[in-house]
């Protein structure tokens, strides 16, 4: 659902929203199903990811109240940039009272980029519009991570040659979830 914002110019422009996924039950690596709920994700008015909540929770109802609070504390929240120990990548936490109540869409390789990432998180939530429904989502269990090469074994390793036109140098990433 597209909301567009009028500007002086008559323009219209999108603004940072908060979309809810009501995700799917799917077989996780034991076999079992895994966890399933309502998540909230705060997309920028390009439609990328700026941040998602910390768990699923049971009802929707109880999603948006929780988006609520985190809209109602923007000027409380603290904001915490850790490291993954074994990849180096940099996340952040938005925290209130010691309760994270909203994480970063995704690891970045360096802290400068993650600094960014909080400043348009921070811009973005006390603007966003609360979208009305749900997505349906479907979670895909994570493959076990393989082990990360040293950074003095990566500067070791060979440069790959450029990609002709047409060819990709990796394989396409396989999305964590998706939307249907």
């Amino acid at each position: 659902m597209r909301v567009p914002a009028r500007t002086g110019e008559g323009d219209f422009v999108q603004l940072p929203r908060f979309v809810f996924l009501a995700t799917t039950p799917t077989a996780n690596e034991a076999g079992r199903p895994a966890d399933q709920g309502i998540l909230w994700t705060l997309v920028s008015p390009n439609n990328r990811p700026l941040a998602r909540a910390p768990q699923a929770f049971a009802s929707y109802a109880e999603c948006q109240e929780a988006v609520r609070l985190l809209q109602s504390a923007a000027d409380q929240l603290r904001l915490v940039e850790t490291t993954a120990e074994r990849t180096g990548q940099w996340t952040w936490r938005a925290e209130l009272d010691g309760r994270v109540l909203a994480v970063s869409s995704r690891s970045y390789l360096r802290t400068r980029e993650c600094a960014y990432n909080i400043g348009r998180f921070r811009e973005a939530l006390p603007v966003a519009l609360i979208v009305a429904g749900t997505r349906a989502a479907r979670r895909e269990p994570r493959p076990p991570a393989a082990e990360s090469p040293s950074p003095r074994a990566l500067a070791a390793a060979p440069v790959p040659a450029p990609a002709r036109t047409g060819e990709s140098r990796t394989a396409p990433r396989r999305p964590v979830w998706s939307v249907g």
